[in-house]
């Protein structure tokens, strides 16, 4: 079958695409793993710091020191990291989202050239 080269420059751009956007998804993917575990740990280490007595001492890891903090310190901090991570989260659900309706629509554009060729 002789393809036009129009066509198979078209299709040559497509699938291109198409693997620029599924090797996008796979990077936003491990993203959004990474911050939902990141966020399981900030609430397990909340969870932890909120059982403990006021007068307990805390320490705040940073680089390869130790900062001791209060409880009230350490659990405004936390909850502040939780609130960041969960707004990072939504932004990578929200580009995965993105992403997988463009990846869907250049699919549906290449089987269209296909058949198109086919016919």
């Amino acid at each position: 079958m002789n393809v036009p080269p129009q066509l198979q420059q078209q299709m040559f751009e497509l699938s291109t695409q198409l693997s620029e956007t599924v090797n996008q998804l796979k990077v936003t993917e491990a993203n959004a793993f990474a911050l939902e575990n990141e966020r399981r740990r900030q609430e397990l280490t909340l969870n932890e710091i909120s059982g403990q007595n006021e007068e307990a001492l805390l320490y705040k890891p940073v680089g390869k020191l130790y900062i001791r903090k209060s409880k009230n310190e350490m659990v405004v901090d936390l909850t502040n990291k939780i609130r960041r991570t969960e707004v990072e989260l939504e932004e990578a659900r929200r580009k995965l989202e993105t992403l997988s309706k463009k990846r869907d629509e250049v699919s549906t554009n290449i089987q269209e050239l296909v058949a198109s060729v086919s016919s």
